[in-house]
């Protein structure tokens, strides 16, 4: 049986989704774990920011791994004037957290 361990993974992987749906795990992803990502990674969080630990995100784009991401949720919400540091990234697609609307 071959066994992969979860950084080995990091390195290997093309698009990385993280999710919390229970809103428990907090900064699990550091910016060590982003550091480990492929350069071409795509890192999508569309469940909670949290997950991913204060500011690592954006430092690790600066630094270039992963060199992409897809978010919908941002530390404080919701967001105006665009003062965000992900919103003025070129290499990141952000939009507005609706998931919760209903009509």
């Amino acid at each position: 049986m071959n066994v992969m361990t979860a950084v080995h993974l990091l390195q290997l992987t093309d698009t990385h989704l993280v999710g919390d749906p229970a809103g428990g795990m907090r900064g699990i992803v550091t910016l060590d774990v982003l550091g480990r990502m492929k350069k071409s990674a795509l890192i999508v969080n569309t469940s909670r920011a949290h997950i991913i630990a204060r500011d690592a995100l954006a430092t690790a784009l600066k630094a270039g791994r992963p060199g992409r991401a897809a978010v919908d949720v941002y530390e404080d919400e919701p967001v105006t004037g665009g003062n965000h540091p992900l919103i003025a990234m070129d290499n990141v697609v952000c939009t507005p957290h609706l998931g919760y609307v209903e009509e």
